[in-house]
């Protein structure tokens, strides 16, 4: 395995106290997350009651606001019970760890946690209501159990569904490397494939002389390589976390933190001090595996969310407002030319991922099987390839090109989240497999319709330029760095320089 440096400084230094502190990255994320879902629980439990005193008193429609108002003011004791019942719910919920550990869970303990929640949110709260002597509707107060228990129960499912779906087709998912192939291993991606709403999926493991016995025994896993290649397989795996299961090497382990460390990938070990290089480190348990987290990159969780929801919002607005303009370039590209309407390419996403783009067909039909007579006028450098008046676009496809229009087929791929209003461009399958390990860097990022090349070096051919200022792109991302990017785009496509 070559010379292991082991004079590695300690990524988290013991707390005088002898209290386990996360990093401060960690603690922004899990209380996103928390926050997330104690704001959820509190809003769906309040609705329920107050949708169940609406049946159970209900108030003639024939009522003017300020009516409504005064009878429900006769309520008001029915509305304090509304509040303490979903602060009941959120306090219980989180003395069972359901906002902390809700991942962790299965769907059934967190059904059971949920029950349980509820359950003793109306006991405490009929003892109460019995101790302040107040009048309440017993019916509307076991409705409200009733409803709010089915109510979290299918939120939170649905909420399960939606990140399987998502981890599934490889839009959530944390890619990992497990070092070690042995019964703990196997055992631990058996475990991550089995709750895929942890988000998790391993990519396979890494190799080393002392775990040659290991990895014999496990010929079905995929084994990724040596030790001595484990940056290279980070990079072109496109790996976040590493789960090491070989403790008692802790030589090993120290070496592999260090060599995670340069590239900011996530490190977690199945677990020991290892000469106090896990000092302080925060334990957390992945459901029955407890893990020791030497190193987390900081994800700036909420401005993703932003980002996301702009995104979703932005398409989908784009998509209703030049629908017109969508359905007259398909009339006048169907009835210049045959062939479909649309051009569905196969392309490279975030992290590998392959998926369907979309645009307006600009070329004649059987332009794919004319590329390769056209090679020699290609005027771009490396392995992009453009041709400029190509003889294989049409006259409406030179059109679309010039102002972008054979783009907006894109704002579904955004909708479905293959893509994002800013990002690198998608390479297609064969650019992609001419990649070096440095050009992998553009790809850790959902691709764009627009981004930084596009309006900063759209005519300049040089592959190294594209390949720079996509990195620059991901390297120093913001929110506000996306806005500017969409108002500069809108002033390219209005000066019709597209090709």
């Amino acid at each position: 395995m070559g010379t292991i440096k082991t004079e590695l400084e300690p990524v988290a230094r013991s707390n005088p106290f002898g209290e386990q502190q996360p990093s401060r990255a960690v603690r922004r994320l899990s209380s996103f997350s928390e926050g997330f879902l104690i704001t959820g629980d509190m809003v769906l439990v309040s609705l329920t009651a107050i949708f169940v005193l609406r049946l159970r008193f209900p108030v003639p429609l024939h009522y003017l606001a300020l009516n409504e108002v005064r009878a429900m003011f006769h309520l008001s004791a029915h509305f304090a019970m509304v509040v303490l019942f979903a602060v009941f719910v959120v306090m219980f919920g989180s003395a069972r760890k359901l906002y902390r550990n809700a991942p962790t869970m299965s769907a059934v303990a967190e059904a059971v946690a949920v029950f349980e929640s509820c359950s003793a949110s109306a006991f405490v709260l009929a003892g109460f209501i019995y101790l302040a002597g107040a009048t309440i509707s017993r019916l509307a107060l076991g409705l409200t159990l009733v409803l709010a228990t089915l109510v979290l129960i299918a939120w939170r499912t649905a909420r399960r569904m939606v990140i399987e779906s998502e981890v599934s087709n490889g839009l959530r998912s944390r890619m990992v490397l497990i070092v070690g192939a042995g019964k703990l291993g196997k055992a631990l991606e058996s475990y991550f494939n089995l709750n895929r709403q942890l988000g998790y999926c391993v990519s396979g493991f890494v190799d080393c002389d002392k775990l040659e016995a290991q990895t014999s025994a496990s010929a079905n896993k995929t084994v990724l390589g040596n030790l001595e290649d484990i940056q290279k397989i980070i990079r072109r795996h496109f790996i976040d976390e590493i789960f090491i299961t070989v403790p008692e090497n802790r030589e090993l382990v120290k070496w592999i933190a260090g060599e995670a460390r340069v590239d900011g990938i996530d490190v977690r070990v199945i677990p020991d001090l290892y000469d106090g290089l896990g000092w302080g480190a925060p334990i957390e348990y992945i459901g029955m595996f407890p893990t020791m987290s030497l190193h987390q990159a900081y994800v700036p969780a909420l401005a993703l969310t932003v980002k996301r929801i702009v995104d979703v919002f932005g398409a989908a607005l784009g998509l209703l407002l030049l629908s017109p303009l969508m359905l007259a370039t398909a009339i006048v590209i169907k009835l210049e030319s045959p062939g479909p309407v649309f051009y569905p390419s196969e392309r490279i996403g975030r992290k590998g991922r392959r998926f369907t783009c979309y645009k307006f067909r600009t070329m004649v039909e059987n332009a794919e099987a004319l590329k390769e007579s056209l090679m020699h006028l290609n005027q771009r450098t490396g392995i992009l390839f453009k041709v400029k008046s190509d003889p294989r676009v049409t006259r409406v496809g030179t059109w679309l090109r010039r102002y972008s229009i054979d783009e907006l087929p894109q704002l579904w791929n955004v909708v479905k989240g293959d893509m994002s209003l800013v990002g690198p461009r998608p390479p297609v399958p064969g650019e992609y497999g001419q990649y070096e390990l440095g050009h992998l860097k553009r790809l850790q990022v959902l691709p764009g319709i627009t981004g930084l090349w596009q309006v900063e070096a759209r005519q300049d051919p040089s592959f190294e330029s594209y390949i720079s200022l996509d990195a620059e792109y991901v390297d120093h991302w913001s929110m506000w760095l996306d806005l500017k990017i969409l108002l500069r785009t809108a002033l390219v496509v209005l000066a019709g320089t597209g090709q």
